[in-house]
């Protein structure tokens, strides 16, 4: 629900009118984001143009909204995703092989990201959250129906969430990008 929130106020804050004083965020910051830079482009074109677009403060809110929101969904230990992938895969190696894919794609993302924002956060995730989920009363019934459905939505929405936006799909690329080659 907060997700969906997040993914509003990113909405309508980049549907607003520009007017002096808003914070002015770089474009980079949006656009690593495939969700939020996408809906920037898709509701106002011009937004992302520049190296730095001055911004709504509900864009801020929800791209905030939607970064925090991914990193807990993440299938690491005990962390909101950590649960739901043991509740899918079952206490089996599953999940703590989706946990330790994860903190590896955090640590990767992290040496190639111009965020440090996957370091800290594979850190944090890695010593605080790290351990598995404590046994459920009942870890033998298999997901069903809606709750598969949720589970595979929510993968879709961290990946669209964490990705950065593809250059096919940005028409202003940054000319750093353009310079390398």
């Amino acid at each position: 629900l907060a997700a969906v929130a997040a993914v509003a106020a990113a909405a309508a804050g980049s549907a607003a009118a520009t007017f002096a004083g808003w914070p002015v965020l770089p474009a980079s910051l949006l656009k690593s984001s495939s969700l939020v830079g996408g809906l920037c482009l898709a509701l106002c074109p011009d937004s992302l143009g520049g190296l730095s677009s001055a911004v709504h403060p509900l864009v801020v809110a929800g791209y905030v909204g939607v970064t925090v929101n991914a990193l807990n969904l993440l299938p690491i230990g005990r962390l909101d995703g950590g649960r739901m992938s043991q509740a899918f895969f079952g206490p089996t190696g599953g999940s703590r092989l989706l946990s330790a894919g994860c903190l590896l794609g955090l640590g990767l993302a992290s040496l190639f990201a111009d965020s440090d924002l996957y370091f800290f956060f594979g850190l944090f995730a890695a010593l605080v959250q790290g351990r598995p989920e404590v046994a459920c009363q009942d870890e033998l019934t298999p997901l069903q129906g809606a709750r598969t459905t949720a589970a595979y939505a929510a993968g879709f929405f961290v990946l669209a969430a964490l990705l950065p936006l593809p250059a096919v799909l940005d028409p202003f690329p940054s000319p750093f990008a353009a310079a390398l080659g």
